[in-house]
């Protein structure tokens, strides 16, 4: 792809917009850490789930997005991206389909 501000640009918006899901995952894996048996959730399973599904649907709709930028330059203006564009496209998809992985895995 032409080395442009926009597509930088673009690119760069892929990799903040998945930062909220990133941290929602690190939140996760401290509150299963610190999960004592025996104590109740008090109500924060709620709150927990709201984060996820907000986090998820911005990292969502930054994969849907991007590719959607990139396919779009491939297709009609016969360019193509460059290999850091790969690692950001594969970085959201990656995001996008890690809960699919985790329900498998249970």
């Amino acid at each position: 792809m032409k080395n442009n501000r926009f597509a930088a640009g673009f690119a760069t918006f892929m990799l903040i917009a998945g930062a909220p899901y990133v941290l929602f995952i690190a939140t996760l894996g401290q509150m299963i850490v610190s999960y004592e048996p025996g104590t109740p959730s008090g109500g924060s399973a709620l709150g927990v789930m709201m984060i996820f599904v907000w986090a998820y649907g911005i990292a969502l709709l930054s994969c849907v997005t991007g590719l959607i930028y990139f396919g779009y330059g491939a297709l009609k203006h016969k360019v193509f991206p460059k290999i850091w564009h790969w690692l950001t496209i594969g970085y959201s998809i990656g995001l996008a389909l890690s809960p699919v992985f985790c329900f498998i895995s249970q």
